[in-house]
Formats: structure tokens, sequence, C-alpha cells
């Protein structure tokens, strides 16, 4: 649970990251791109359901695995091991079920309230020409950057479930989180990065 909460606090942090970041591209791009000219009152943008295409399909994938698992599970479940695999606590069939539905619908939900806010400011990034940001880009990497906790949340619950129902731990939990992590971090660099090059060679 504080590897969920961890990701969590990196995805808002990203998050704020990003739109202070936009804000700074539309700044530079508004003030000191040359030809750069203030057009007429722009609508935001429509949401799009691939803006939060990566988080619902694992919060579907994490019901249909809850489901699966479902009636093969014990009255008590594992839910905490130690170093060899061993189960050290145990907690009802009902709470573990609860936790692995209940993150995974919150957070897809951010991910809806993400996407959708950053579609209502970013009539702000079209209303200027030549602006060195793609708006529809950072919205689908936005909306999208909310799976990474899911996907670490669903890995753990499959190992749980696994064990309970077959006494197999399919995947070490900590070899999908520094996947994820890396993965994660190559993701939102090479946004930055991009970003950076533009708002730069804007200024130009």
């Amino acid at each position: 649970m504080n590897i969920l909460l961890v990701l969590i606090g990196v995805v808002v942090l990203f998050i704020t990251g990003s739109l202070l970041l936009v804000l700074f591209a539309f700044s530079q791009g508004r003030s000191t791109t040359p030809g750069t000219t203030e057009a007429a009152p722009s609508k935001p943008a429509p949401f799009r359901w691939r803006f939060v295409v990566l988080p619902l399909t694992i919060c579907l994938l994490t019901v249909a695995m809850t489901a699966w698992f479902y009636g093969r599970l014990p009255a008590e479940v594992a839910t905490r091991f130690s170093s060899d695999g061993s189960p050290l606590g145990t907690s009802t069939r009902a709470t573990v079920v609860m936790w692995a539905l209940l993150p995974q619908l919150l957070l897809t939900m951010l991910a809806f309230a993400v996407a959708w806010g950053a579609t209502r400011i970013s009539a702000l990034a079209r209303s200027v020409q030549g602006a060195a940001f793609s708006m529809d880009t950072l919205l689908l990497l936005m909306g999208n950057m909310v799976a990474l906790p899911q996907l670490i949340l669903g890995f753990a619950m499959l190992n749980t479930f696994s064990y309970n129902a077959y006494q197999v731990r399919p995947v070490p939990l900590w070899t999908v989180v520094i996947i994820v992590a890396i993965a994660g971090a190559g993701i939102i660099g090479a946004f930055f990065i991009s970003l950076i090059r533009k708002a730069m060679a804007g200024n130009k």
C-alpha cells in the first residue's frame, strides 16, 4: 500500500508540473515568438475516450480478474507476505475484494477528472497561434498517467489472488514496480524534453 501511495504522489506531482510547464510554454510563445498573435477565443477541446483508455482498461481488467478469482478464494485470504513468500496476515474475502476494486474505481475517476479538467483549460493554449506544445498530446498523457499506480495495484492483487487460489505468486511485485517506474520516468522525461525544446525553439 505504501508503494501505491508513493506512485499516486508521483502522478499528482506530474500533473501539477505539467500544468505549470504548459503555462510557461504558453506565456513564452505568446510574448516572445515573432509573429504570434492573439486569435479569437477558442472552445475547449472535446473530451475523447483515448485520454483515459489505459486507466479504464486496467479497471475493467481488474473487475474481470476479481470476478474470476472470487469463487476460488478461501474465506480468509492471505494478504501480507514475508521475504520468503510465507503469509504473515489475513483478511476476509469481502475486504480483499473491496481493496481490489475500490482503489481502481477511484483512480479511474481521477483520470476522468484530470482529463476533463484539462480539456476545460485547453482553450488557453488554442487561443495563441504558434503555441510551443500540442494540447492533444498533453491531454492524452495526463489522463493515462494515472494507469501507473493502477498497474502496481493490479499486479499486487494478482499475486494475492493467485497465491490464495493456487499457491503460486506469478510476478514479483518489486519487479513490476521497477519496470513501471522506469517506463513512466522515460515517458515523462521524453515529454518534458520535447516540450522544453519546442518552447526554446519558439523563442529563437
